[in-house]
Parts: structure tokens; C-alpha cells; sequence
């Protein structure tokens, strides 16, 4: 896996290419939560993404969590329909902001 970040347009841009899963979850989190302590808005720009397993799910929840706590936003965008289908099974479609291209997610 890896990860990117850069700043557009007043967002925060975290780039995900890769897998995944348990073993590259950590790294993410810990990236996140890096990110957090400065920037209020985040679009994680999924379109690199391969795989997604339930760890990966649970860093995108917590990231949700807590940005909104500090009334922050976080959009998920570009999702593959592979990793689409895992979120809409997983029910965090309806619970997490996932927008279709990298275009809208900045507009919002």
C-alpha cells in the first residue's frame, strides 16, 4: 500500500493505492491520525484502491468519528465497484460520505 497526501483547494488530499487489509491498516491509521491533528477536511481519493478488508473498514469509521467530533469532514471518493460493494455489504455506505469522483468530492 501507499499513501499520498497533498493540500487542494483548503482540503487535505490522502491518496490510497494498494491493498488494504490487516497488514497495511496500522500504517493508514497511523498516517490518519498525523493528518487529523492539523487538518479539519480530508478527501481520501480511493481510486488506487484494489482491496479493502474489515480493517481497513474500521480505520475509515474511526477517521469519520473523529474528524466529525472536531467538526471536520471527511469524504471517501472514487471507489472501485469491487471496494464500492465491500462498504455497501459492510452497511458504511449509508454512515460514511462516499462521493463518485474527485471532481465532486471538492466541490462539496
Amino acid at each position: 500500500m501507499e499513501i499520498k497526501d497533498y493540500k487542494k483547494d483548503e482540503k487535505t488530499i490522502v491518496e490510497i493505492s494498494g491493498r488494504l487489509d490487516s497488514t497495511s491498516s496500522p500504517v493508514l491509521q497511523e498516517k490518519l491520525m498525523k493528518i487529523m491533528e492539523t487538518e479539519k477536511h480530508i478527501i481520501m481519493d480511493c481510486a488506487s484502491v484494489e482491496f479493502i478488508s474489515s480493517s481497513g473498514l474500521r480505520i475509515f469509521l474511526m477517521a469519520a468519528k473523529k474528524i466529525k467530533g472536531g467538526a471536520g469532514s471527511l469524504i471517501i471518493c472514487s471507489l472501485n465497484d469491487n471496494v464500492k460493494e465491500v462498504f455497501d455489504i459492510s452497511g458504511l455506505s449509508s454512515v460514511l460520505t462516499l462521493i463518485p469522483t474527485m471532481e465532486e468530492a471538492l466541490s462539496t
